[in-house]
């Protein structure tokens, strides 16, 4: 049973910190918005970057462990509170970790020239905050099923570690392998979850029975990221690389399978149900197609980026617009240019992907172009959310 929070107690908070969804979400997508942009500047040679931390590395870093640990984080905090029944991470802690999340922020964008260590220790401290504030409850309430979202956050922090460490050596190589780890391990997050909520959307939405998917498939296909996500350089395995186009191909296939278990013909009706089956199929198709092509070749060079702007940031726009209006007391329908939004993710990550591989020579128009629609989507969202987020609930519940 939901446990009853001090009213009065509740009122003198910032409305920012009632819920880690507040603030996580709204400094999450202005920096997705800020780091992009940043990043096309870099590219078109319009910014200069000065600093230690070598600007390809920023730019892998900062989208996976600035803007999208932080939905995370946000998402995850906030929705331990409906698994448990436990008020969630709000006050002076949830406060301490959006402080963390600022300070490696800012430590990052400048990149100084300081030791190591200082561009290690806010993220670490952050992740391993999290982790502990997201495991209590859990383990107060004995809610073994969500348990393993915790050893992913710590995951998170080992991954983060190593690419400090990696930096501070100079292995670059070893430093290029975590960051596609990083993104894989956060790959695997959005596809358990998806596979929790995206059914349950959509039966929901249209009144329909949920078909129950078989935990072996479960357990295969969390499995066969396992596999995707061991980094070579430390994981001497004889045939890891077959094993990893295998376990590519078992992914592509087991993900399409469970989007054909979740069809609904009217899905295409709602935007909420529509971009999150197209980001989930848009992961599927990434893995058949690093599966299926030639290594090094121009489609599976970019075919991570089809994954990572539509099947997350994809999925990640989506959640964020459904969970902010469920968790402030609104009624579950879209502000008008949000499916616009959606559209702009997904025709930026086609741009992204297929613009370099078409016309190579044009290259530099083509991330200009996909990071201004992906940039634009986040900037929508902030524009309809940005006084949800900040304010606090009109039905005077606290959250």
């Amino acid at each position: 049973m939901q446990q009853i929070l001090d009213a009065k107690v509740e009122a003198k908070r910032p409305a920012l910190l009632r819920l880690a969804f507040r603030p996580f979400f709204l400094l999450g997508s202005i920096f997705a918005v800020l780091a992009i942009l940043r990043w096309v500047a870099i590219l078109q040679g319009w910014s200069q970057w000065q600093g230690q931390l070598p600007v390809l590395f920023w730019h892998a870093h900062e989208m996976i462990f600035g803007f999208v640990l932080a939905i995370i984080l946000g998402f995850l905090l906030t929705a331990v509170q409906t698994w448990t029944g436990v008020p969630g991470l709000r006050g002076k802690a949830l406060g301490f970790l959006v402080a963390s999340w600022l300070c490696a922020r800012t430590v990052f964008w400048f990149s100084p020239k300081l030791p190591w260590i200082y561009y290690w220790i806010p993220d670490a401290l952050l992740i391993l905050s999290a982790s502990y504030f997201l495991a209590r409850p859990i383990i107060a309430r004995r809610q073994w099923k969500n348990l393993p979202f915790v050893p992913i956050l710590l995951i998170f922090a080992l991954l983060h570690s190593g690419v400090i460490f990696a930096l501070a050596s100079k292995n670059f190589l070893l430093v290029r392998e975590l960051l596609s780890s990083s993104l894989w391990l956060v790959v695997l997050l959005v596809c358990v979850m998806g596979a929790r909520v995206i059914p349950f959307f959509t039966a929901r939405r249209w009144n329909c029975e949920q078909r129950k998917e078989s935990v072996w498939l479960s357990l295969l296909v969390v499995f066969g990221f396992i596999l995707v996500i061991l980094p070579p350089s430390l994981i001497n395995l004889v045939y890891l690389s077959k094993l990893k186009t295998i376990a590519l191909a078992f992914l592509g296939i087991a993900l399409s399978f469970r989007l054909y278990q979740w069809r609904n013909i009217n899905n295409w009706q709602e935007p909420l149900l529509w971009s999150l089956h197209l980001s989930y199929a848009a992961i599927a198709l990434g893995c058949l197609i690093l599966a299926f092509s030639t290594e090094g070749s121009l489609i599976y060079t970019h075919a991570p980026h089809l994954i990572a702007l539509a099947g997350i940031g994809g999925i990640i726009l989506a959640m964020i617009a459904r969970v902010s209006l469920g968790h402030t007391g609104q009624e579950l329908k879209l502000r008008t240019a949000m499916p616009w939004a959606f559209a702009l993710i997904f025709f930026s990550a086609l741009l992204r992907f297929l613009g370099p591989i078409f016309e190579v020579q044009y290259s530099k128009v083509f991330y200009l172009l996909a990071g201004s629609l992906f940039a634009l989507g986040f900037i929508f969202y902030l524009w309809h959310y940005s006084n949800l987020l900040s304010k606090a609930r009109t039905d005077g519940r606290p959250g």
